[in-house]
């Protein structure tokens, strides 16, 4: 029968390799050697794969895609800008 002492080393191994993996880092040390702690890395990785490639794909394109202002569509929306200058053909294109 083992001791409760012998499962402190893999427990804290299985706690450095969730914590290792989200942070997108190698998995530290060796594998675990159960087959519960293995099943349970496995899924955890995967879990983390997952979840690491989504954030890092919505992260580049909220950095890379411009945000534009909204499109001036009818005159309303001209004078809600509060736009300085008015050339007679701009106002004529919208009066129309």
């Amino acid at each position: 029968m083992r001791h409760e002492s012998e499962h402190t080393p893999e427990t804290w191994l299985v706690v450095k390799q969730v914590v290792g993996t989200l942070l997108d880092e190698a998995i530290p040390g060796g594998l675990p050697r159960s087959t519960p702690t293995r099943m349970v890395l496995t899924a955890w990785l995967i879990f983390s794969f997952i979840v690491g490639t989504l954030y890092r794909s919505n992260l580049t394109a909220y950095l890379t895609a411009p945000k534009y202002p909204p499109r001036v569509e009818t005159l309303a929306d001209l004078v809600g800008k509060d736009a300085k200058y008015l050339s007679e053909v701009v106002t004529h294109y919208y009066i129309r």
